[in-house]
């Protein structure tokens, strides 16, 4: 079930503190050891300043572009490079927007300001992934629903300078070297940075002598619930999938759970995130006593649900209509039709009192066929609500 908080979670809750940030003068060689230093938090990302306004953005993948383009990194100057305007946000902005914004215009990383326009942190994927409601829903999505394609792989054998240009070409900031479809290696665009500092540096060195073996790799049954756990709690921004014989079958980032989660909040479904849609919603599994699987404050207020209530007494859908048959009815026509756009349904509250719900009924379907029941509240044609 989504949490609730009567006050919605702000930036300056989640932001990173510990900024990283260039100038225009900085050496491209200066800018990899700051992006690629241990004592930083790895956000992938650094602000550039100029007489402390943000101007703009230099990402990993931008150093690896560079790097392909052939830039010397001793006498090139990042304010020789074309970068990213950075889309800034201040501190009291609701986290709930950023996604928003990412829905509307892909934006992920966001220098954050305070009252006095001054920069104090940074915010990305990450933070804004642990800052949305956390549902039971999540455990309905598995890996398999949002693997990345086309999946970037690498074969054995190849040198350091084809594996750069692969990934620039790609656009993909990470690939995963497998030899006969088994996953047996990880590179990304911070390890190709690290390499490039090195001295000893050589664009002929062999794949096989710097990417990392055996990398973290999860079950393509795991439920994103379980990933977003994996993301919180490690330093990981991408894993590779791989069934337990370490058949390799795609990769999955926290882009690609951003991207879902955007993508509901463009449909009525928003499966992960219930307080995204406008009208009350229920959304139940069509299967013996129907669970609920979530529900938005609006069909809390009208229904009288309550988390608790469904946890502790064991309230499913079939609870909260006249006859419980009416489920199994309803499934049985959107297996035919999809969706019911107008119907009166006689509903009960968790209290008691009778409605006659104007309703719309869907039948959504997850891409790996994983079945659920969104009921839609448009109106007691009884009584006002």
């Amino acid at each position: 079930m989504s949490q609730r908080d009567n006050k919605p979670m702000t930036v300056r809750d989640r932001m990173i503190g510990n900024v990283i940030t260039l100038t225009p003068t900085t050496t491209l060689r200066d800018g990899m050891r700051l992006m690629t230093s241990q004592s930083h938090a790895a956000p992938g990302f650094a602000v550039v300043l100029q007489d402390m306004v943000p101007t703009g953005l230099a990402t990993e993948f931008d150093f690896l572009k560079w790097i392909v383009q052939g830039r010397d990194p001793d006498t090139t100057k990042i304010g020789d490079m074309r970068l990213s305007r950075p889309h800034v946000v201040h501190e009291g902005t609701p986290v709930q927007e950023l996604l928003e914004l990412y829905s509307r215009r892909r934006f992920r990383r966001f220098p954050v300001l305070n009252d006095e326009e001054i920069l104090i942190g940074t915010i990305n994927e990450k933070q804004i992934l642990a800052s949305l409601p956390r549902t039971d829903l999540l455990k309905q999505f598995r890996v398999m629903d949002v693997i990345r394609k086309p999946i970037p792989m690498l074969s054995p054998g190849i040198q350091y300078r084809e594996v750069a240009q692969k990934m620039f070409a790609w656009h993909r900031g990470c690939a995963m070297v497998v030899d006969e479809g088994i996953l047996i290696g990880i590179v990304t665009e911070r390890d190709i940075m690290r390499l490039r500092l090195r001295e000893d540096w050589s664009p002929e060195w062999m794949l096989d002598d710097f990417m990392r073996r055996q990398p973290v790799a999860i079950d393509p049954g795991r439920t994103l619930d379980e990933v977003m756990e994996i993301f919180m709690e490690t330093d990981h921004r991408r894993l590779p999938i791989a069934d337990m014989d370490g058949t390799f079958r795609g990769m999955i980032s926290m882009t690609d759970v951003i991207k879902a989660m955007a993508s509901n909040l463009r449909s009525h479904q928003a499966v992960l995130n219930p307080e995204s849609v406008p009208e009350p919603a229920v959304w139940l599994l069509p299967k013996e006593n129907h669970p609920i699987l979530a529900f938005n404050e609006k069909s809390k207020q009208i229904l009288g649900l309550t988390e608790e209530a469904i946890k502790d007494h064991n309230i499913t859908a079939d609870h909260l209509v006249k006859d419980p048959e009416i489920w199994t009815a309803l499934y049985t026509l959107l297996t035919h039709c999809e969706e019911i756009r107008k119907i009166n349904i006689p509903a009960v509250t968790t209290q008691g009192r009778q409605m006659s719900m104007l309703s719309r009924i869907r039948l959504v379907k997850t891409p790996s066929g994983e079945e659920r029941i969104f009921w839609a509240l448009l109106g007691d044609t009884h009584n006002d609500y």
